[in-house]
C-alpha cells in the first residue's frame, strides 16, 4: 500500500472530534471561556494573528484531558467537572501554543495554522518573549489549581514535561552522528517523545489524576497518550512531505529544508545509495535548489514512506490497547476513535 496519494493532515475536524465535542461540550465551553479570560490579561502583548492561532487550534490536548476526566468517573453526565480540571486544560493548551511559537523560531517557519507565524510577523525576539509568556502563564494557572497532594505530584510531572519540551527542541538541533537506522530511529523517538508525546501523555494522565483515578488507570491513560503522541508526530512528519501550505498551514518539505531527520527520511534513506541528494541535505553539506528538487522528487515514491506510516499505525493500535481496561463505554470509544483518526483520518 502506498499512502502518498491519500495522506492528509490528521482529520481531527470532523467525525471523532465532533463526537468528542458532543460528549464534553459543556466542559469545552467552560474551557473556552477560561482560556479567553486568561488571554485577555495579555491582550496588549498578543497580535491579532496570535489570537487567531489560538482560535484555530483543534483543542486536541484539552479534549483528551476532559475525556480522560470523564472516563475516569469525575462526574455523572450533566454534572460539571471540578474547576481545577478546566484550569489544567487551559494550562496545557497555553503550554502547547508557547512551544509552537518557539518551534517556529527554530524552524524559521513563515506560517503557522495558515497564518503568518509570529516570528515572521514581528521578529524572533518578540516571538520568543511571547512564547515565554504563554509558558509562564501556563505554569501559573496550573499551580493555581493545586488542591491535594496528588495534584502537587502532577505539578512535578507538568514541570518535567515543560523541561522535556525544551530538551526536545535542542535534541532536534543537535542531529549529529552516524547513519545507522537503529541509532537514528532511537534518537528520533527520544526527540518526539520530549517534543510531542510527553505533553499529550500528560494531558491524558492529568485528566485521570485530577479526579483521583486508580494508579493502574492513570498509568493506562499516560501510555495511551504517549503512543497516540508518537502516532501523531509521525503522521505530522509525513504531512510535511505531502501537503502544501494551503492544506497544512506550513511550507511543504520544511523538515528537509531545515535538515530535520524525521522517521520518514530515516526509512527513505534505507532504500537509497550512500551518495544521494537527500543525505547530502540532511548531513548539513551545502546544496543547490537543483539538488533540493532532486531530493524532493525521490522522497514521495519511496517504500520508506509506507514503512513510516505502518509504524504510526502500530503506535495507534498500542494506544487503543491501553483503553481495554475501561471496557466499552462512550468515552473509551471516543478516545479509540480519536487515536484512529490521527492515523487514518
Amino acid at each position: 500500500m502506498n499512502v502518498a496519494i491519500d495522506l492528509e493532515e490528521p482529520k481531527l475536524t470532523t467525525g471523532p472530534l465532533d463526537a468528542a465535542r458532543d460528549l464534553v461540550g459543556a466542559d469545552l465551553e467552560r474551557f473556552e471561556k477560561e482560556l479567553l479570560k486568561t488571554l485577555r490579561t495579555q491582550r496588549r502583548y498578543l497580535s491579532a494573528n496570535t489570537m487567531e492561532i489560538y482560535r484555530r487550534g483543534k483543542r486536541f490536548r484539552p479534549m483528551l484531558l476532559l475525556l480522560s476526566a470523564r472516563l475516569n468517573g469525575a462526574s455523572p453526565v450533566g454534572k460539571p467537572l471540578p474547576p481545577k480540571v478546566i484550569t489544567a486544560a487551559v494550562s496545557l493548551e497555553m503550554l502547547h501554543v508557547g512551544s509552537l511559537l518557539h518551534d517556529d523560531i527554530v524552524d524559521r517557519a513563515p506560517l503557522r495554522r495558515g497564518l503568518p507565524s509570529l516570528n515572521a510577523e514581528s521578529g524572533n525576539e518578540v516571538a520568543m518573549l511571547v512564547g515565554d509568556m504563554q509558558m509562564i502563564e501556563s505554569m501559573r494557572r496550573f499551580v493555581s489549581s493545586v488542591k491535594t497532594q496528588e495534584d502537587l505530584r502532577l505539578v512535578s510531572h507538568y514541570l518535567d514535561t515543560a523541561l522535556d519540551l525544551c530538551k526536545g527542541e535542542i535534541d532536534e538541533l543537535r542531529q549529529r552522528g552516524g547513519w545507522n537506522t537503529d541509532f537514528l530511529r532511537r534518537r528520533y523517538l527520544r526527540t518526539i517523545d520530549r517534543k510531542t508525546s510527553r505533553l499529550i501523555a500528560l494531558s491524558c494522565e492529568a485528566g485521570a489524576r485530577l479526579v483521583e483515578a486508580r494508579v493502574g488507570k492513570v498509568a493506562a491513560m499516560e501510555k495511551y497518550g504517549l503512543y497516540c503522541g508518537r502516532a501523531f508526530q509521525v503522521m505530522d512528519d509525513l504531512k510535511d512531505i505531502f501537503q502544501d501550505a494551503g492544506s497544512s498551514g506550513k511550507e511543504r518539505f520544511i523538515d528537509l529544508r531545515n535538515r530535520r531527520i524525521t522517521l520518514p527520511y530515516i526509512y527513505v534513506l534505507e532504500g537509497l545509495p550512500p551518495r544521494n541528494p537527500v543525505r547530502q541535505i540532511l548531513s548539513g553539506r551545502p546544496y543547490t535548489e537543483k539538488v533540493f528538487a532532486a531530493a524532493t522528487s525521490l522522497v514521495p515514491a519511496s517504500p520508506g514512506i509506507d514503512k513510516a506510516y505502518s509504524e504510526a499505525r502500530v503506535y495507534m493500535l498500542k494506544a487503543c490497547e491501553e483503553l481495554e481496561i475501561y471496557g466499552d463505554n462512550p468515552y473509551a470509544r471516543c478516545l479509540r476513535d480519536l487515536a484512529r483518526a490521527v492515523v487514518d483520518g
